[in-house]
């Protein structure tokens, strides 16, 4: 946690640091204040997530540093600090989203008090963001279990399997598993308009026998499609996926990617979920062959390829969260992550973190064509606490501000 401690005493802010340190050893005090220009200069140039800030200082006092912060960085919180424990002042500091009003001479207990709620209140934002954000991806309370769960348990997998010959596709049949994703998340598709893109999926396959179902939050529909007429060769799959969602994307401006599995026989949930496994592997090529729309599972050339494409997807999973190459390396491949990375920058052309960051972009991109959210929501979703330094970075990626992207994009 960066945080900024404002008196305009010498020993009074030293104090307060030292009580933070012994209360959260890891605090980083980014700046110990003497006036409240210090602080809004500073937050021009930096972040923080807490100030404790006098509320009698010169050059700016502590109230003037809360309505600063209340109107340029909504994502700090602030503390006010004060000998003066009257009414007046505790309220005028409410009124600018001030979240506690400590009086001097500061005890070390009120203080982990305070910081514990700050921090309490700072998670509750956090929640409210997610949920605000996911809330874009409602489809009217359809929602649906991700696949590989479905596939892992037994009495489910048999419900959703149950319904599948209601397509004509049978135990005996030859099939092939597609599992088509829009590029861009946030849909806002009612259940009507959710049924007709079933349809339209449906139509042009005309020559197959087709189950097709839809699974939320990944937002990703899943098709078996088997021969349904002479002359329908391994072939015809992916040529006709190709060519529909090309129609989707001159017709509709919907922009989907398919991953196409290996030709598979039977139902059984260890057959589906391999099949879901290869789409899932062949549609990660798409993050490498950016013209294409569909991706056939072949069997892969080399042991390293494989492991590119896992990493690949596992970024395109958890982009949001505190991921790290080491962490993949220990946690999901058992190996040394030097070599991981050595293979990873061989796959891609790039090293693991310059790939991350541009994804993250790539994501901010999208969500910032939602206008209901704020910047710092946008920056938050895709793992960005500090927003200053996410904009530093969509900025040297797009060469413009998220507000000049946005703006631009309205146009």
């Amino acid at each position: 946690m960066r945080v900024i401690v404002a008196d305009d005493e010498f020993f009074a802010r030293r104090a307060i640091s030292k009580m933070l340190k012994e209360i959260m050893p890891d605090v980083e005090i980014v700046l110990e204040a003497e006036t409240g220009r210090e602080i809004m200069e500073a937050m021009e140039q930096t972040a923080a997530d807490v100030i404790f800030t006098d509320i009698r200082m010169p050059d700016g006092d502590g109230l003037e540093v809360a309505e600063f912060i209340q109107k340029h960085c909504p994502d700090t919180s602030v503390a006010i600090i004060s000998g003066y424990a009257d009414f007046a002042y505790a309220s005028a500091a409410i009124r600018y989203g001030v979240e506690d009003y400590l009086t001097k001479p500061v005890q070390k207990e009120k203080l982990r008090e305070t910081l514990e709620r700050i921090l309490q209140n700072r998670k509750a934002r956090s929640q409210a963001v997610e949920e605000r954000v996911e809330s874009r991806m409602e489809l009217e309370g359809i929602r649906y279990m991700n696949p590989e769960e479905v596939f892992a348990e037994e009495k489910v997998s048999d419900i959703l399997t149950a319904t599948i010959p209601d397509s004509g596709i049978g135990q005996d049949d030859c099939w092939q598993m597609l599992v088509i994703r829009l590029r861009e998340k946030m849909t806002n598709w009612s259940r009507e308009r959710m049924e007709e893109q079933r349809e339209y999926f449906r139509q042009h396959l005309e020559r197959m026998k087709v189950w097709e179902y839809y699974f939320y939050p990944r937002e990703e529909f899943l098709i078996l499609a088997a021969p349904g007429q002479k002359g329908v060769t391994e072939d015809y799959l992916p040529a006709a996926a190709e060519k529909m969602l090309e129609a989707l994307e001159r017709d509709r401006k919907l922009h989907f990617t398919a991953g196409i599995s290996a030709p598979h026989q039977g139902l059984e949930a260890c057959v589906l979920k391999e099949a879901y496994r290869e789409c899932s592997i062949a549609a990660s090529h798409r993050r490498l062959e950016t013209g294409k729309r569909s991706f056939l599972w072949e069997q892969e050339s080399s042991e390293q390829e494989e492991i590119v494409n896992r990493i690949l997807a596992y970024v395109e999973e958890n982009y949001r969260y505190d991921v790290t190459l080491s962490q993949i390396a220990s946690e999901k491949f058992f190996m040394n992550a030097s070599y991981l990375s050595r293979i990873f920058k061989a796959g891609t052309g790039k090293t693991f973190s310059r790939y991350l960051i541009e994804y993250r972009m790539q994501k901010a991109a999208e969500l910032l064509q939602k206008e209901e959210l704020r910047i710092s929501d946008v920056a938050q979703y895709v793992g960005y606490n500090d927003t200053s330094y996410f904009i530093q970075t969509f900025k040297k990626q797009y060469h413009m501000t998220p507000e000049q992207y946005r703006m631009k994009k309205e146009k």
